[in-house]
């Protein structure tokens, strides 16, 4: 049965789908077709996306032994990314080293538990940040370690002594630094909230609960973390490999600046590792709300790169109801559509419950102090230009 399906902006365009056909071809054509991109590319003028995957092209040319002029450039790019890796996993170990002593689980995310579990080479693709996923009983004690380890929070909101477990309800994740320019993004939500609670419990101010649905599952599902590059510590966790499928569909797909297509690349090698259960996929899919993007993504890999899925997985998942809700929240975060009211609940909700002091007058004149530095802008005068251009963006899109 033919289905048409419109893929989201963020999907790879052509001249990118070429470059990971070079990636995932066949050792018998591989020369060919990288070859034939090389031809059509200046190598000077690769963008962010692509060069972040450089490093895969590093590891099949040296597999084939195929020497080339631009191996030495491709190789290089290859170190750089395997020294700034290696200076994050250190990183990552000894927070989860700590943590273990104090017996708190981590879950390693995203390109993390990859280079652990699927790639297992330290330099196999770049890193932006390590993202690591605690249980909202742990923030508070995982922050107070992550301070006493030199790390400065990126959010002020961890300086103004905020009750964090309580304001983890509407937010999923703190960022933290350390030099030399290395960061940690601290989860204790796998996706985030805006996408999560609904817009009416915000506004109303409603205990939301502590964890969510995907949460739930994830946990449920965590596997011991089998790893090559670190020393293993029992308190180290991964998704398994059916919900890191679908996590990195969900991530990779959304609407990025940076259009990191990397995530095809993700997907078909966490296929690779074999033994996939596609009827643990199809749960994922359902217990993490995220149908429609592994809807999307399966079409995609199949239609572009002939990436086989079994047929019966097919017709369960494009039987799987999906709410209209979630159609709506999905075409919000992928399809380069902005939600008609943006992150301004999560704002409401985090200023009036956590943030807001004084009397009633002052609590509504610092409120737009609150979304102008919440917003990042050099003024509170910049607010209502910046609220019309969202506005105009909006109905314009």
């Amino acid at each position: 049965m033919t289905r048409h399906i419109t893929y989201p902006k963020s999907f790879p365009n052509p001249i990118e789908e070429k470059f990971i056909d070079v990636l995932i071809c066949p050792d018998d054509v591989f020369a060919n077709r990288f070859e034939k991109w090389k031809n059509e590319t200046i190598f000077d003028d690769i963008d962010h996306a692509t060069l972040g995957l450089l490093p895969l092209l590093h590891k099949r040319l040296s597999q084939l032994q195929i020497v080339d002029p631009l191996s030495n450039r491709v190789s290089g790019v290859y170190k750089i990314a395997w020294v700034k890796n290696q200076i994050l996993l250190n990183e990552v170990h000894i927070l989860s080293t700590r943590c273990a002593e104090v017996h708190i689980p981590i879950v390693l995310l995203k390109g993390l538990a990859l280079l652990e579990s699927i790639y297992k080479d330290a330099g196999a693709r770049f890193l932006a940040d390590g993202d690591v996923l605690v249980h909202p009983d742990d923030v508070q004690k995982t922050i107070s370690i992550l301070k006493e380890l030199g790390w400065k929070p990126i959010d002020t909101i961890l300086v103004s002594g905020v009750d964090t477990m309580s304001f983890g309800a509407v937010v999923h994740s703190f960022g933290f630094k350390k030099e030399p320019d290395v960061t940690i993004e601290l989860h204790w939500h796998i996706f985030h909230t805006a996408n999560t609670v609904s817009t009416f419990d915000l506004f109303f101010l409603k205990n939301i609960p502590a964890l969510h649905e995907a949460d739930i599952y994830t946990w449920e599902k965590t596997c011991p973390l089998e790893t090559v590059l670190q020393k293993p510590l029992a308190e180290i966790k991964r998704m398994s490999f059916e919900s890191m499928f679908v996590h990195v569909i969900s991530h990779g797909a959304g609407n990025n600046s940076w259009r990191p297509f990397r995530w095809v690349i993700d997907a078909i090698w966490i296929m690779r590792m074999g033994n996939m259960d596609w009827s643990a996929v199809l749960e994922s899919a359902v217990r993490m709300n995220r149908v429609v993007d592994v809807q999307q993504a399966c079409m995609y890999l199949s239609a572009r790169f002939s990436i086989f899925f079994p047929q019966t997985f097919l017709d369960q998942l494009y039987a799987t109801p999906v709410s209209r809700a979630s159609r709506r929240e999905h075409k919000s975060r992928v399809a380069n559509q902005l939600l008609l009211l943006g992150n301004f609940p999560a704002l409401w909700y985090r200023y009036w419950k956590f943030e807001a002091v004084g009397t009633w007058f002052e609590k509504i004149k610092k409120f737009p102090v609150f979304l102008s530095s919440a917003w990042r802008l050099p003024h509170v005068g910049a607010l209502p230009r910046f609220i019309y251009l969202k506005y105009k963006a909006y109905f314009n899109v």
